[in-house]
């Protein structure tokens, strides 16, 4: 997967794609490593297993890339342990795309969410960082 998802805690379905939620964008800030990603909230996920959104998040935070040939060592070895989350309401990147949208669109309407929010300054002060 290229682009970060974040799975919901599952309510006893699966979402039809990523658009279900169209209006909720998280940010995460590592405190640890001072790194950020953008990623939608995009499905229930797996039941008893991370999906493979989630592996892309955990990797984009800690400044990390994932092959496809990576070993599950390599996957836990990606665990991010002080993660604080902002979520941000009404940025629907579908819609401001017109459904067409990458990771990059998702980057850079995530950045303007966060400038308007306070910055990345705020957001550490906000999670104690």
């Amino acid at each position: 997967m290229d682009r970060p998802c974040r799975g919901m805690p599952r309510q006893g379905r699966a979402a039809t794609d990523a658009t279900e939620f169209p209006d909720v964008r998280l940010q995460y800030l590592d405190l640890d490593t001072g790194n950020v990603a953008f990623a939608l909230i995009g499905d229930t996920g797996p039941r008893a297993a991370i999906g493979e959104g989630t592996v892309a998040l955990a990797a984009a935070l800690g400044g990390d890339t994932v092959s496809s040939t990576a070993t599950f060592s390599d996957i836990k070895a990606l665990k991010r342990s002080h993660v604080a989350t902002v979520i941000f309401p009404t940025r629907d990147v579908p819609k401001l795309t017109d459904n067409h949208f990458s990771q990059a669109d998702i980057d850079r309407l995530g950045m303007e969410a966060l400038a308007a929010f306070g910055g990345k300054s705020r957001l550490f002060a906000c999670a104690g960082g």
